[in-house]
Protein backbone atom coordinates (compact mmCIF):
# COMPACT_ATOMS: atom_id res chain seq x y z
CA UNK A 1 0.00 0.00 0.00
CA UNK A 2 2.71 2.52 1.35
CA UNK A 3 4.81 1.67 -2.91
CA UNK A 4 1.50 1.71 -4.37
CA UNK A 5 0.53 6.02 -2.80
CA UNK A 6 4.66 6.47 -2.94
CA UNK A 7 4.08 6.12 -6.79
CA UNK A 8 1.02 7.65 -7.25
CA UNK A 9 2.34 10.81 -5.21
CA UNK A 10 5.16 10.74 -7.55
CA UNK A 11 3.34 10.61 -10.74
CA UNK A 12 0.79 13.61 -9.54
CA UNK A 13 4.25 15.39 -9.04
CA UNK A 14 5.81 15.03 -12.66
CA UNK A 15 2.74 15.76 -13.96
CA UNK A 16 2.69 18.93 -11.63
CA UNK A 17 6.38 19.84 -12.50
CA UNK A 18 5.60 19.16 -16.08
CA UNK A 19 1.84 21.83 -16.35
CA UNK A 20 4.36 24.33 -14.56
CA UNK A 21 6.96 23.87 -17.30
CA UNK A 22 5.22 24.05 -20.61
CA UNK A 23 1.97 25.94 -19.10
CA UNK A 24 1.67 29.99 -19.01
CA UNK A 25 -0.63 32.36 -20.67
CA UNK A 26 0.17 35.56 -23.03
CA UNK A 27 0.40 38.09 -20.56
CA UNK A 28 -0.10 42.25 -20.89
CA UNK A 29 -1.23 44.32 -24.37
CA UNK A 30 0.11 46.89 -26.41
CA UNK A 31 3.75 46.38 -27.09
CA UNK A 32 3.62 42.78 -25.40
CA UNK A 33 3.13 41.57 -28.59
CA UNK A 34 6.76 42.07 -29.82
CA UNK A 35 8.72 38.58 -29.49
CA UNK A 36 12.03 38.13 -31.19
CA UNK A 37 10.57 35.16 -33.50
CA UNK A 38 13.24 33.60 -35.90
CA UNK A 39 14.20 34.36 -39.40
CA UNK A 40 12.69 30.94 -40.40
CA UNK A 41 8.72 31.71 -39.63
CA UNK A 42 6.71 29.01 -39.61
CA UNK A 43 5.53 26.00 -41.66
CA UNK A 44 1.94 25.42 -41.96
CA UNK A 45 -0.24 23.29 -44.08
CA UNK A 46 -1.83 24.80 -47.50
CA UNK A 47 -5.28 25.03 -46.31
CA UNK A 48 -7.45 24.45 -43.00
CA UNK A 49 -8.81 21.22 -42.18
CA UNK A 50 -12.31 21.89 -40.88
CA UNK A 51 -13.06 18.22 -40.16
CA UNK A 52 -10.20 18.71 -37.01
CA UNK A 53 -11.59 22.07 -35.84
CA UNK A 54 -14.61 21.41 -34.48
CA UNK A 55 -17.73 24.09 -34.78
CA UNK A 56 -15.26 27.03 -34.94
CA UNK A 57 -12.89 28.49 -37.93
CA UNK A 58 -10.74 31.23 -37.96
CA UNK A 59 -10.49 32.58 -41.30
CA UNK A 60 -9.14 35.74 -42.81
CA UNK A 61 -11.74 38.62 -43.28
CA UNK A 62 -9.82 39.31 -46.79
CA UNK A 63 -10.36 37.56 -49.82
CA UNK A 64 -7.26 37.64 -51.11
CA UNK A 65 -3.74 39.29 -50.43
CA UNK A 66 -1.36 42.08 -52.09
CA UNK A 67 -0.20 39.40 -54.03
CA UNK A 68 -3.11 38.25 -55.67
CA UNK A 69 -3.37 34.85 -53.69
CA UNK A 70 -6.23 33.81 -51.69
CA UNK A 71 -6.69 34.18 -48.12
CA UNK A 72 -9.87 33.33 -47.34
CA UNK A 73 -10.10 29.43 -46.64
CA UNK A 74 -6.36 29.54 -46.32
CA UNK A 75 -4.18 29.33 -43.52
CA UNK A 76 -1.70 32.01 -44.81
CA UNK A 77 -2.68 35.80 -46.28
CA UNK A 78 0.28 38.24 -47.28
CA UNK A 79 0.21 41.75 -47.32
CA UNK A 80 2.72 44.64 -48.42
CA UNK A 81 3.60 47.49 -46.36
CA UNK A 82 5.52 50.41 -46.77
CA UNK A 83 8.37 51.92 -44.48
CA UNK A 84 7.89 52.75 -40.68
CA UNK A 85 4.15 52.02 -41.95
CA UNK A 86 1.30 50.19 -40.13
CA UNK A 87 -1.01 47.43 -41.01
CA UNK A 88 -4.39 45.74 -40.05
CA UNK A 89 -4.52 42.37 -39.69
CA UNK A 90 -8.59 41.54 -39.89
CA UNK A 91 -9.59 37.68 -38.93
CA UNK A 92 -13.19 36.55 -38.19
CA UNK A 93 -14.29 33.93 -35.88
CA UNK A 94 -17.32 31.78 -37.15
CA UNK A 95 -19.20 28.53 -35.62
CA UNK A 96 -21.03 26.61 -38.17
CA UNK A 97 -20.82 29.35 -40.94
CA UNK A 98 -21.84 32.17 -38.12
CA UNK A 99 -20.03 35.30 -36.53
CA UNK A 100 -19.44 34.30 -33.17
CA UNK A 101 -18.80 36.99 -30.43
CA UNK A 102 -17.10 37.41 -27.61
CA UNK A 103 -14.24 35.07 -28.65
CA UNK A 104 -10.55 35.97 -27.85
CA UNK A 105 -7.69 35.59 -30.17
CA UNK A 106 -4.26 36.05 -29.36
CA UNK A 107 -1.51 37.43 -31.42
CA UNK A 108 1.91 36.57 -31.78
CA UNK A 109 5.13 37.69 -34.42
CA UNK A 110 6.83 34.51 -34.87
CA UNK A 111 9.29 36.12 -37.63
CA UNK A 112 10.45 39.69 -36.16
CA UNK A 113 13.54 41.31 -38.09
CA UNK A 114 15.76 42.79 -35.47
CA UNK A 115 12.56 43.59 -33.69
CA UNK A 116 11.36 46.25 -35.89
CA UNK A 117 7.84 44.91 -35.36
CA UNK A 118 5.15 46.03 -32.55
CA UNK A 119 1.57 44.98 -32.40
CA UNK A 120 -0.91 47.16 -30.76
CA UNK A 121 -2.32 44.58 -28.66
CA UNK A 122 -1.29 40.50 -27.92
CA UNK A 123 -5.14 39.96 -27.47
CA UNK A 124 -8.20 41.13 -29.78
CA UNK A 125 -11.65 40.08 -28.97
CA UNK A 126 -14.57 39.19 -31.74
CA UNK A 127 -17.49 41.68 -32.04
CA UNK A 128 -20.92 41.03 -32.76
CA UNK A 129 -20.27 40.37 -36.55
CA UNK A 130 -16.57 37.78 -35.33
CA UNK A 131 -14.58 40.48 -36.70
CA UNK A 132 -11.06 41.14 -34.43
CA UNK A 133 -8.19 42.52 -35.67
CA UNK A 134 -4.97 43.76 -34.78
CA UNK A 135 -2.46 46.67 -35.91
CA UNK A 136 0.81 45.77 -36.75
CA UNK A 137 3.42 48.70 -36.77
CA UNK A 138 7.41 49.01 -38.36
CA UNK A 139 9.06 50.74 -35.38
CA UNK A 140 12.55 50.69 -37.32
CA UNK A 141 12.86 50.92 -40.71
CA UNK A 142 14.16 47.78 -42.06
CA UNK A 143 13.88 45.18 -45.07
CA UNK A 144 12.59 42.30 -44.71
CA UNK A 145 9.63 39.60 -44.53
CA UNK A 146 7.33 39.83 -41.04
CA UNK A 147 5.63 36.66 -39.81
CA UNK A 148 2.12 37.38 -37.17
CA UNK A 149 0.46 34.12 -35.46
CA UNK A 150 -3.04 34.91 -34.87
CA UNK A 151 -4.78 32.03 -32.80
CA UNK A 152 -7.97 30.83 -30.69
CA UNK A 153 -5.99 29.91 -27.87
CA UNK A 154 -9.03 28.83 -25.81
CA UNK A 155 -9.42 26.25 -28.76
CA UNK A 156 -6.70 24.34 -29.61
CA UNK A 157 -8.30 22.22 -32.28
CA UNK A 158 -8.43 25.39 -34.21
CA UNK A 159 -5.97 25.55 -36.40
CA UNK A 160 -3.96 29.49 -35.97
CA UNK A 161 -3.80 31.44 -38.84
CA UNK A 162 -0.61 33.57 -40.54
CA UNK A 163 -0.03 36.97 -41.83
CA UNK A 164 3.08 37.73 -43.73
CA UNK A 165 3.86 41.40 -44.05
CA UNK A 166 6.53 42.52 -46.71
CA UNK A 167 8.56 45.49 -46.03
CA UNK A 168 10.94 46.61 -49.46
CA UNK A 169 12.38 49.60 -51.01
CA UNK A 170 10.84 48.48 -53.92
CA UNK A 171 7.45 46.29 -53.55
CA UNK A 172 7.40 45.66 -56.87
CA UNK A 173 3.54 45.86 -57.15
CA UNK A 174 3.02 49.36 -56.73
CA UNK A 175 -0.38 49.08 -57.35
CA UNK A 176 -3.04 46.82 -55.87
CA UNK A 177 -7.07 46.73 -56.60
CA UNK A 178 -9.68 44.65 -55.14
CA UNK A 179 -13.07 44.46 -55.91
CA UNK A 180 -16.20 43.96 -53.63
CA UNK A 181 -19.49 43.62 -55.43
CA UNK A 182 -23.37 42.76 -53.67
CA UNK A 183 -25.53 42.96 -56.05
CA UNK A 184 -27.47 39.92 -58.10
CA UNK A 185 -25.52 39.60 -61.99
CA UNK A 186 -23.05 37.62 -62.75
CA UNK A 187 -20.23 38.31 -64.89
CA UNK A 188 -16.66 36.05 -65.19
CA UNK A 189 -13.83 38.63 -64.96
CA UNK A 190 -13.43 42.19 -63.89
CA UNK A 191 -11.33 44.36 -66.27
CA UNK A 192 -9.22 47.45 -64.93
CA UNK A 193 -7.88 50.84 -66.63
CA UNK A 194 -5.60 53.23 -65.64
CA UNK A 195 -6.10 56.46 -66.67
CA UNK A 196 -3.14 59.39 -65.95
CA UNK A 197 -4.61 62.50 -64.07
CA UNK A 198 -3.05 65.75 -65.08
CA UNK A 199 -4.45 69.68 -64.98
CA UNK A 200 -5.81 69.16 -68.81
CA UNK A 201 -7.59 65.82 -68.16
CA UNK A 202 -8.52 65.42 -64.64
CA UNK A 203 -10.33 61.80 -65.53
CA UNK A 204 -13.15 61.95 -62.67
CA UNK A 205 -14.90 58.94 -61.96
CA UNK A 206 -18.26 61.52 -62.88
CA UNK A 207 -16.99 61.68 -66.31
CA UNK A 208 -16.34 58.28 -66.68
CA UNK A 209 -18.58 56.27 -69.67
CA UNK A 210 -18.28 52.30 -68.28
CA UNK A 211 -19.85 51.39 -72.06
CA UNK A 212 -17.04 53.50 -73.89
CA UNK A 213 -13.82 53.14 -72.30
CA UNK A 214 -11.24 54.91 -73.86
CA UNK A 215 -7.84 56.61 -73.83
CA UNK A 216 -6.57 54.40 -70.84
CA UNK A 217 -2.65 54.23 -70.16
CA UNK A 218 -2.89 50.78 -69.52
CA UNK A 219 -5.05 48.13 -68.27
CA UNK A 220 -5.44 44.48 -66.82
CA UNK A 221 -7.69 41.34 -66.95
CA UNK A 222 -9.77 40.73 -66.66
CA UNK A 223 -9.62 38.65 -63.35
CA UNK A 224 -12.21 36.87 -61.39
CA UNK A 225 -13.77 39.36 -58.77
CA UNK A 226 -12.45 37.12 -56.14
CA UNK A 227 -8.73 37.76 -57.19
CA UNK A 228 -6.95 41.38 -56.59
CA UNK A 229 -5.60 42.58 -59.76
CA UNK A 230 -1.84 43.75 -59.56
CA UNK A 231 -0.19 46.72 -61.27
CA UNK A 232 3.78 45.86 -61.11
CA UNK A 233 4.71 48.09 -64.10
CA UNK A 234 2.95 51.67 -64.71
CA UNK A 235 3.96 53.37 -67.76
CA UNK A 236 5.69 56.74 -66.54
CA UNK A 237 6.31 55.66 -63.12
CA UNK A 238 10.18 56.64 -62.60
CA UNK A 239 12.30 55.57 -59.58
CA UNK A 240 11.71 59.38 -57.73
CA UNK A 241 8.43 59.85 -59.58
CA UNK A 242 4.80 59.93 -58.12
CA UNK A 243 1.45 59.51 -60.29
CA UNK A 244 -1.68 59.97 -59.60
CA UNK A 245 -4.25 57.49 -61.39
CA UNK A 246 -7.52 57.27 -61.75
CA UNK A 247 -8.45 53.35 -61.51
CA UNK A 248 -11.75 52.22 -63.39
CA UNK A 249 -12.74 48.92 -63.36
CA UNK A 250 -15.81 46.90 -65.64
CA UNK A 251 -17.20 43.69 -65.12
CA UNK A 252 -18.62 41.48 -68.13
CA UNK A 253 -19.05 38.01 -69.75
CA UNK A 254 -16.27 37.53 -72.30
CA UNK A 255 -16.93 39.03 -75.18
CA UNK A 256 -20.35 40.67 -73.67
CA UNK A 257 -21.07 44.18 -73.05
CA UNK A 258 -20.35 45.56 -69.13
CA UNK A 259 -22.66 44.89 -66.51
CA UNK A 260 -21.02 46.45 -63.61
CA UNK A 261 -18.16 48.63 -63.14
CA UNK A 262 -16.56 50.67 -60.28
CA UNK A 263 -13.99 53.68 -60.25
CA UNK A 264 -11.53 55.36 -57.75
CA UNK A 265 -10.22 59.14 -58.81
CA UNK A 266 -9.01 59.64 -55.14
CA UNK A 267 -6.79 57.06 -53.57
CA UNK A 268 -4.44 55.77 -56.32
CA UNK A 269 -1.45 57.51 -55.13
CA UNK A 270 1.64 55.80 -56.50
CA UNK A 271 5.15 55.27 -56.46
CA UNK A 272 8.19 52.80 -56.65
CA UNK A 273 9.13 53.45 -52.99
CA UNK A 274 6.06 51.80 -51.87
CA UNK A 275 2.73 49.91 -52.50
CA UNK A 276 -0.33 51.00 -52.86
CA UNK A 277 -3.64 49.20 -52.31
CA UNK A 278 -7.50 50.07 -52.71
CA UNK A 279 -10.77 48.59 -52.74
CA UNK A 280 -13.74 49.16 -55.36
CA UNK A 281 -17.07 48.43 -54.95
CA UNK A 282 -18.59 47.51 -58.17
CA UNK A 283 -22.17 48.76 -58.85
CA UNK A 284 -24.77 48.07 -61.84
CA UNK A 285 -24.17 49.67 -65.13
CA UNK A 286 -28.21 51.03 -65.34
CA UNK A 287 -29.85 50.81 -68.84
CA UNK A 288 -29.62 53.04 -71.56
CA UNK A 289 -32.63 55.28 -71.73
CA UNK A 290 -31.97 58.79 -73.82
CA UNK A 291 -34.09 58.77 -76.71
CA UNK A 292 -37.51 59.04 -77.83
CA UNK A 293 -40.49 57.05 -77.74
CA UNK A 294 -44.30 56.62 -78.60
CA UNK A 295 -46.54 56.30 -75.36
CA UNK A 296 -50.19 54.91 -75.32
CA UNK A 297 -52.32 55.95 -72.56
CA UNK A 298 -55.55 54.57 -71.75
CA UNK A 299 -58.13 56.50 -69.68
CA UNK A 300 -60.77 55.48 -67.82
CA UNK A 301 -62.85 58.29 -67.37
CA UNK A 302 -65.82 56.41 -65.15
CA UNK A 303 -63.30 56.25 -62.62
CA UNK A 304 -63.36 59.91 -62.01
CA UNK A 305 -67.11 59.83 -61.03
CA UNK A 306 -68.70 59.80 -58.38
CA UNK A 307 -68.81 56.06 -56.32
CA UNK A 308 -72.32 55.50 -56.39
CA UNK A 309 -72.75 56.91 -60.04
CA UNK A 310 -69.73 55.07 -61.44
CA UNK A 311 -70.75 51.98 -59.81
CA UNK A 312 -74.15 51.86 -61.98
CA UNK A 313 -72.40 53.67 -65.09
CA UNK A 314 -70.01 50.81 -64.95
CA UNK A 315 -72.89 48.20 -64.80
CA UNK A 316 -74.92 49.49 -67.24
CA UNK A 317 -71.42 49.78 -70.09
CA UNK A 318 -71.08 46.11 -68.48
CA UNK A 319 -73.75 44.74 -70.64
CA UNK A 320 -72.53 46.34 -73.57
CA UNK A 321 -68.53 45.16 -73.07
CA UNK A 322 -69.60 41.92 -72.36
CA UNK A 323 -73.10 40.41 -71.54
CA UNK A 324 -72.72 37.98 -70.28
CA UNK A 325 -69.86 39.02 -67.71
CA UNK A 326 -71.82 41.63 -66.41
CA UNK A 327 -74.30 38.97 -65.94
CA UNK A 328 -72.11 36.94 -63.45
CA UNK A 329 -70.78 40.02 -61.87
CA UNK A 330 -74.24 40.68 -61.24
CA UNK A 331 -74.86 37.93 -59.52
CA UNK A 332 -71.90 37.91 -57.31
CA UNK A 333 -73.44 41.43 -56.06
CA UNK A 334 -76.85 40.28 -55.75
CA UNK A 335 -75.78 36.85 -54.60
CA UNK A 336 -76.12 37.59 -50.46
CA UNK A 337 -77.97 34.58 -48.98
CA UNK A 338 -79.25 33.22 -51.93
CA UNK A 339 -77.48 29.63 -52.65
CA UNK A 340 -78.07 29.38 -56.03
CA UNK A 341 -76.57 33.22 -57.19
CA UNK A 342 -73.53 32.87 -54.66
CA UNK A 343 -72.63 29.30 -55.69
CA UNK A 344 -72.74 30.50 -59.06
CA UNK A 345 -70.32 33.49 -58.49
CA UNK A 346 -68.15 31.20 -56.55
CA UNK A 347 -68.18 28.73 -59.49
CA UNK A 348 -67.52 31.21 -62.15
CA UNK A 349 -64.66 33.76 -60.42
CA UNK A 350 -61.11 33.05 -59.34
CA UNK A 351 -61.62 35.42 -56.44
CA UNK A 352 -65.41 35.53 -55.84
CA UNK A 353 -64.69 38.51 -53.55
CA UNK A 354 -63.39 40.31 -55.79
CA UNK A 355 -65.20 39.99 -59.44
CA UNK A 356 -64.39 41.97 -62.87
CA UNK A 357 -64.96 41.26 -66.30
CA UNK A 358 -61.76 40.73 -67.50
CA UNK A 359 -60.96 36.96 -68.39
CA UNK A 360 -58.13 36.90 -65.74
CA UNK A 361 -60.89 37.25 -62.97
CA UNK A 362 -62.69 34.25 -64.07
CA UNK A 363 -61.87 30.28 -63.79
CA UNK A 364 -61.83 27.95 -66.01
CA UNK A 365 -65.84 26.98 -65.55
CA UNK A 366 -66.61 30.74 -65.22
CA UNK A 367 -65.17 31.16 -68.99
CA UNK A 368 -66.83 28.13 -70.47
CA UNK A 369 -70.27 29.42 -69.04
CA UNK A 370 -69.81 33.09 -70.13
CA UNK A 371 -68.70 31.74 -73.66
CA UNK A 372 -72.52 29.65 -73.99
CA UNK A 373 -74.34 32.79 -72.47
CA UNK A 374 -72.47 34.91 -74.59
CA UNK A 375 -73.62 34.01 -77.20
CA UNK A 376 -77.39 33.86 -76.52
CA UNK A 377 -77.09 37.52 -75.09
CA UNK A 378 -75.28 38.70 -77.72
CA UNK A 379 -78.34 37.00 -80.15
CA UNK A 380 -80.86 38.64 -77.69
CA UNK A 381 -79.91 42.33 -77.41
CA UNK A 382 -79.33 42.54 -80.91
CA UNK A 383 -82.67 41.27 -81.77
CA UNK A 384 -84.59 43.54 -79.87
CA UNK A 385 -82.18 46.75 -79.17
CA UNK A 386 -81.37 46.43 -83.22
CA UNK A 387 -77.56 45.78 -83.68
CA UNK A 388 -76.78 49.38 -84.75
CA UNK A 389 -77.51 50.45 -81.15
CA UNK A 390 -76.04 47.65 -79.55
CA UNK A 391 -72.24 47.65 -81.03
CA UNK A 392 -72.44 51.65 -81.12
CA UNK A 393 -72.90 51.37 -77.50
CA UNK A 394 -70.36 48.95 -76.85
CA UNK A 395 -68.31 51.95 -78.83
CA UNK A 396 -69.58 54.59 -75.88
CA UNK A 397 -68.41 52.34 -73.15
CA UNK A 398 -65.42 51.80 -75.12
CA UNK A 399 -65.03 55.63 -75.20
CA UNK A 400 -65.77 56.19 -71.51
CA UNK A 401 -63.42 53.67 -69.89
CA UNK A 402 -60.81 52.93 -72.52
CA UNK A 403 -60.10 56.68 -74.13
CA UNK A 404 -56.75 56.50 -76.08
CA UNK A 405 -54.10 59.27 -75.86
CA UNK A 406 -50.99 59.02 -77.64
CA UNK A 407 -47.64 60.90 -76.50
CA UNK A 408 -44.18 61.37 -77.21
CA UNK A 409 -42.15 60.74 -74.31
CA UNK A 410 -38.40 61.70 -74.50
CA UNK A 411 -35.69 61.41 -71.46
CA UNK A 412 -32.99 64.02 -72.85
CA UNK A 413 -29.86 62.96 -71.05
CA UNK A 414 -29.18 59.35 -69.39
CA UNK A 415 -30.20 58.43 -65.49
CA UNK A 416 -27.86 59.01 -63.02
CA UNK A 417 -25.53 56.33 -61.35
CA UNK A 418 -28.34 55.43 -59.10
CA UNK A 419 -31.16 54.84 -61.82
CA UNK A 420 -32.78 58.30 -60.90
CA UNK A 421 -34.11 61.35 -63.58
CA UNK A 422 -34.36 64.98 -62.81
CA UNK A 423 -37.18 67.01 -63.50
CA UNK A 424 -34.72 68.36 -66.55
CA UNK A 425 -33.68 65.00 -67.98
CA UNK A 426 -37.88 64.05 -69.66
CA UNK A 427 -39.58 65.74 -71.65
CA UNK A 428 -43.14 64.48 -72.79
CA UNK A 429 -45.90 66.00 -75.59
CA UNK A 430 -49.17 64.76 -75.35
CA UNK A 431 -50.67 65.08 -79.21
CA UNK A 432 -53.22 62.17 -80.05
CA UNK A 433 -56.54 61.88 -78.97
CA UNK A 434 -58.15 57.75 -80.85
CA UNK A 435 -61.54 56.40 -80.43
CA UNK A 436 -63.83 53.84 -81.96
CA UNK A 437 -66.96 54.33 -83.58
CA UNK A 438 -67.92 51.91 -86.33
CA UNK A 439 -72.16 53.04 -86.62
CA UNK A 440 -72.41 53.21 -90.34
CA UNK A 441 -69.07 51.65 -90.64
CA UNK A 442 -69.72 48.23 -92.16
CA UNK A 443 -67.20 47.22 -89.70
CA UNK A 444 -66.64 43.52 -88.62
CA UNK A 445 -67.88 43.78 -84.97
CA UNK A 446 -64.27 41.36 -84.47
CA UNK A 447 -62.50 43.78 -86.00
CA UNK A 448 -60.90 45.94 -82.88
CA UNK A 449 -58.81 48.53 -85.21
CA UNK A 450 -61.95 48.81 -87.46
CA UNK A 451 -63.76 52.38 -87.19
CA UNK A 452 -60.37 53.59 -85.10
CA UNK A 453 -60.33 57.61 -85.26
CA UNK A 454 -57.04 59.51 -84.72
CA UNK A 455 -57.92 63.78 -84.20
CA UNK A 456 -53.98 65.19 -83.35
CA UNK A 457 -54.66 68.38 -81.04
CA UNK A 458 -52.88 70.47 -83.50
CA UNK A 459 -55.98 70.09 -85.28
CA UNK A 460 -57.67 72.21 -83.00
CA UNK A 461 -54.89 74.55 -81.86
CA UNK A 462 -51.50 74.07 -82.58
CA UNK A 463 -51.14 75.08 -79.34
CA UNK A 464 -53.17 72.69 -77.85
CA UNK A 465 -50.56 69.77 -76.90
CA UNK A 466 -49.60 68.87 -73.52
CA UNK A 467 -46.14 69.54 -72.64
CA UNK A 468 -44.66 68.85 -69.82
CA UNK A 469 -40.89 68.42 -68.31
Amino acid sequence: MWSFMWNLNLALFILAFSLGCTGGGVGGSGKGGKVPGNDAGTNFPDSQDPANSGEYKLDFSSIAGDDGQPCKGTLHCTYNMNFLGQRDLEVVVTRFGQPVADMTVTWTVTKNVVDSLELSTAQSFTGDNGVTSVTAQQITQQSGSYEIKGELNSLSVVQPIYFTLNVDTKSGVPLTIHYNYKGQRSFQGVTTYLYLQTEEEPHSCADVDPLKILGAMTKAGPKPISQSTQFSKIPGLTDEGVLRLTVVGVGSDVNKPPVVYGCDDQNAKVTLQSSTTISIELQDIPPKWKGLYDVTTELDLVSALPDNVEAVTKTILGFFQDPAGQLLVLACELGGQQPVLKDMCTLAFANPSDPCLEDKCFSGIGLAVKGIIDGVLSDLLKDNLGGDIFFTGQDIADILTKLELKATFEFINEPMPDGSFTEFDTHEDWHTVVYRWTLGSGCDPTDEECGKYSFSFYAWNENATVKSN
